[in-house]
């Protein structure tokens, strides 16, 4: 992993595996003996998802009134984000099909209908966010390129004042800067954020790079241009991306910039961190709302981020089991388990946060 000169010199460093982490491997691995780490479900859903993404353009295709065709693009935006959270995130962590082949042939056809680079995603995610969550410098999802302040650790300005009011503005442009400027600036720059470069690409990934944006080009904007005078596609386009923003930000910023999370930082001298990985992960992450099947649905079990981060490579219809074994050797071993009860609780929880760290300290 590359760093740049503004990162410290050496990663943070985890404690030895503790007993907690050892026993739960053990006990969730003899209670899904018998399951695959993905499952038919995903299949399934995956199916359904990428069917009603593809009806929901061919209404935009065929059905000749512009007012319409700007209409159909919020449930659009809505199955976008359902095909990022389901098809895209889990086949990048390689939990929604069998084979890594398999895996990756997804997470193409996923990041062609997103407009996203999943080489960038997968850095991104899988490396820097997972493995150190709420650690300032390294955690890229607390990287707002100075636009939020997300973490205690993080240098405070004015312009931070009133950012609890006009965060969910900026949450409402995230595609567009993402799709358009975000992965271009990290793709010619091998950059991630001021803090971490990006390992280079191989030719394979150059080639899905630019694959995956000439699909979306294609499908996503050509088309629909094509059949649509230019005013309303761009007020369509400008709906789906407002509405995929808002709903991918009304999930993944509920689980680690909230109030029931930790901003863990590493010794100064030893780069060590208070705690093992897992312990770690389980400080700095909350689950929200599990008992919505509808939401654990849609969401891709998102809403189960405590087990995510601690299995990542399962496919989340296996997380409500997990749950009830992780809950019991969390307090077996007097582990603290985050969780709010309701969605409302974890938004409030988040705009705390955001309310909390407008001042300096």
């Amino acid at each position: 992993m590359q760093v740049l000169k503004e990162s410290a010199e050496q990663p943070p460093l985890f404690r030895d595996r503790s007993e907690f982490y050892s026993t739960l491997r053990e006990r969730v691995d003899e209670s899904l003996h018998n399951t695959d780490s993905t499952t038919g479900p995903g299949y399934r859903k995956a199916a359904i998802l990428l069917s009603g993404f593809a009806v929901n353009l061919i209404a935009i295709l065929t059905i000749g009134i512009p007012e319409v065709q700007v209409a159909l693009f919020v449930p659009w935006g809505i199955l976008h984000a359902a095909v990022g959270f389901n098809v895209f995130h889990e086949s990048i962590h390689g939990s929604l099909a069998r084979t890594r082949r398999g895996n990756r042939l997804l997470a193409l056809l996923s990041c062609s209908l997103l407009g996203v680079s999943g080489y960038l995603w997968r850095h991104k995610h899988n490396v820097l966010h997972h493995r150190y969550p709420n650690v300032h410098g390294w955690d890229d999802d607390l990287e707002t390129r100075d636009n939020l302040r997300l973490s205690p650790e993080q240098a405070w300005s004015i312009r931070y004042r009133f950012q609890h009011l006009y965060a969910p503005l900026l949450y409402a442009f995230t595609t567009l800067e993402w799709i358009f400027i975000k992965d271009f600036v990290q793709y010619f720059t091998l950059t991630m954020n001021r803090y971490q470069a990006v390992p280079r690409m191989s030719a394979r990934d150059h080639l899905e790079f630019w694959f995956a944006k000439f699909m979306y080009f294609l499908i996503v904007i050509a088309l629909p241009l094509s059949v649509m005078p230019v005013g309303y596609f761009l007020a369509g386009f400008l709906l789906l991306n407002l509405t995929l923003s808002i709903t991918l930000a009304s999930i993944f910023q509920l689980a680690h910039v909230t109030t029931a999370c930790t901003f863990p930082e590493p010794d100064a001298h030893s780069r060590h961190l208070e705690t093992d990985w897992a312990v770690h992960q389980m400080r700095t992450t909350a689950n929200f709302c599990t008992s919505n099947p509808w939401l654990t649905w849609f969401a891709g079990g998102l809403n189960y981020q405590v087990e995510h981060h601690l299995f990542p490579q399962r496919n989340h219809a296996q997380y409500p089991a997990i749950n009830r074994i992780l809950i019991s050797t969390a307090r077996d071993f007097d582990v603290p388990y985050r969780s709010y009860d309701t969605y409302w609780k974890a938004l409030a929880g988040h705009l705390q946060v955001l309310k909390v760290l407008n001042v300096p300290g």
